[in-house]
């Protein structure tokens, strides 16, 4: 690992320096593309592993304040991050009526 570099578990690797996210898929890293708001929600959520964050928690720590942001577009940036996350997206669930957790696996 390099400067920066942090292992959150055997499948990804997050560079907080370069704002970088790698995944091991079928035993080989690969770099995730994030956009800066995808980065920002993993980050919020590596911060908070186990603890639900609501809608309203992520776009008050992810947003600009006095963002106009509603609650479908956080669910589509969440969407597209656990998509972009590929198996490691599974731990990233919804929790009907309350928002987001990362299960620590």
């Amino acid at each position: 690992m390099t400067a920066g570099e942090s292992e959150i578990n055997e499948n990804l690797i997050v560079n907080r320096v370069e704002r970088r996210v790698h995944i091991r898929k079928e035993g080989t890293w690969t770099s995730v593309k994030l956009t800066p708001i995808e980065y920002g929600l993993l980050e919020c959520l590596l911060a908070s592993k186990n603890q639900i964050l609501t809608r309203k928690d992520l776009i008050g720590r992810v947003w600009s304040p006095g963002s106009d942001i509603s609650n479908r577009v956080v669910d589509t940036h969440v969407c597209t991050l656990r998509r972009k996350l590929g198996p490691i997206g599974r731990d990233l669930r919804t929790i009907f009526n309350e928002g987001y957790v990362l299960v620590a696996s």
